[in-house]
């Protein structure tokens, strides 16, 4: 969560509103390098230890849906990012 702030809240979140370059890696850095570094702190397990029986029953339910598996296809993220780089690159 700290590599979240850091983007968020210091240089790049205080300039991103008058800079593009700061604008640009701010954006890139969230959608890249923060989801890669939190998923290092294993949340799905610490959820699951955490939470009592029933709730970690609809946790289970909830990764089993097709939601899930779509967004976890390998095939997701080439479609995630041209979407995404349509926003940046186009009038959309």
């Amino acid at each position: 969560m700290g590599s979240y702030v850091w983007v968020s809240f210091g240089v790049l979140g205080t300039y991103s509103v008058d800079l593009r370059w700061a604008f640009t890696t701010r954006i890139a850095l969230l959608l890249l390098v923060v989801p890669a570094l939190i998923s290092l702190g294993r949340p799905v397990l610490l959820a699951k230890a955490a939470l009592s029986d029933t709730a970690g029953k609809r946790l289970d339910r909830f990764l089993d849906s097709r939601l899930i598996r779509f967004t976890g296809n390998a095939v997701f993220e080439p479609v995630f990012s041209v979407a995404i780089f349509l926003i940046f690159l186009t009038p959309l």
